[in-house]
């Protein structure tokens, strides 16, 4: 089974890649420290600013809508003179008046100053089921007005309806008409206009609430809006200090730490030595580079001739089989030169592995430990005995 080589390969070849850019590599880890340390004194001089819009003056107003009809007439229900308050149907004969009530109130976190007045108004019509208005008529039966209403204090507005004669108005109404159409409804409209002054600020506002009446055989209906309920506030945007979320507040430290963590790191590798590749190391990336290009490789032994052109040393056994590729080559292995060639007219390129410390210097070296040495024949070997003066 073949033993697994990727992750120590990987490894090795990051040791390679560090060491060989070791400089750059601590520029940067000085770089990235100085900026580490330029936003961590940003981040801590210069705390954002928040903005909160803050409620500084408020008031509210309400109208309320009510009503109720008196018993006028004997019968066998209702006491005579009993007030029937609020409710969805009134008798016609028995309480024929609708006794309507507008009420305006408001409150305030400080002083207020209003006018309110209130014009009743009581509007005839005739429409369809789509609200389509055959005809109308509106006439004005009441009208108030509250000065200097204070917070807290009521404007109420009362007015008095006699549906029994409203009914025939609408008769006669349609009568002069000559022709009934859609639907009759009554309706009472509370229109109030507001003025003045509330925390110390001006104010204007305008209402308009009203009551259906529905005539029937006999009684009426009676709904009522529900009325107006309205927050009015001042704000004014405060600025204030805040604080920076944990990934400003504590990048820049952790960034620093890293930094200088990295360069102690660098530095004690390199120191002891465990940052650049051992002998071992580099045999088992070269066998492993070996592994993958195998095919492209033959072993030879090189005759020296063959080398006289220019030698192009190669980084790595990858790049020689791919030059040997484009120049339609092969990759040439001289196991006596310990190393890689791929032969062209006028230059070759040499690969040998990172323990060669200079490869063509070898190459020279053994073309110049093949030429004999020359001896002189001729001379003579010297007796140990004899003086060699003599």
């Amino acid at each position: 089974m073949k033993k697994d080589t990727k992750g120590p390969e990987r490894i090795i070849r990051a040791k390679q890649l560090v060491s060989s850019w070791l400089i750059a590599v601590v520029i940067v880890l000085l770089l990235l420290s100085g900026a580490a340390v330029a936003a961590t004194y940003h981040t801590h001089t210069n705390p954002p600013i928040e903005r909160d819009e803050v409620v500084i003056a408020a008031w509210s107003e309400e109208t309320r809508l009510s009503h109720q009809a008196r018993v006028t007439e004997p019968n066998l229900v209702f006491e005579q003179g009993q007030t029937l308050p609020n409710r969805a149907v009134y008798f016609s004969r028995v309480s024929p008046i609708l006794e309507a009530q507008h009420d305006y109130s408001y409150v305030a976190s400080d002083e207020g100053n209003l006018t309110v007045e209130t014009d009743v108004t009581v509007r005839l019509r005739s429409v369809d089921s789509g609200g389509n208005v055959y005809w109308q008529r509106s006439d004005i039966v009441d009208h108030s007005r509250v000065e200097g209403l204070a917070p807290g204090e009521t404007a109420t507005t009362r007015t008095d309806l006699n549906v029994s004669e409203v009914v025939e108005e609408l008769d006669r109404t349609e009568e002069s008409l000559g022709a009934t159409l859609g639907t009759t409804e009554i309706r009472v409209l509370f229109d109030t206009s507001v003025v003045g002054t509330v925390n110390g600020e001006p104010v204007r506002t305008n209402h308009v609430e009203s009551i259906l009446v529905e005539p029937s055989s006999g009684s009426f209906t009676v709904q009522a809006d529900g009325g107006v309920r309205e927050l009015h506030e001042r704000t004014e945007i405060i600025e204030s200090e805040g604080v920076h979320g944990p990934v400003r507040t504590y990048g820049p430290v952790g960034l620093l730490f890293v930094s200088m963590a990295g360069m102690v790191s660098l530095f004690g590798l390199d120191r002891t030595g465990r940052l650049t590749p051992t002998a071992d190391e580099l045999d088992m990336l070269d066998g492993s580079e070996r592994d993958g290009v195998e095919d492209w490789i033959s072993t030879v032994s090189i005759p020296a001739e063959a080398l006289a052109t220019t030698p192009i040393p190669v980084e790595s056994l990858k790049d020689l089989v791919d030059i040997a590729i484009d120049t339609n080559q092969r990759v040439l292995e001289d196991e006596d030169r310990e190393g890689f060639y791929v032969l062209d007219e006028t230059v070759h390129y040499v690969y040998s592995p990172e323990k060669m410390k200079d490869p063509i210097d070898f190459d020279h070296a053994s073309e110049e430990m093949e030429t004999p040495v020359d001896f002189d024949e001729s001379a003579e070997p010297v007796d140990e005995g004899t003086d060699a003066s003599e």
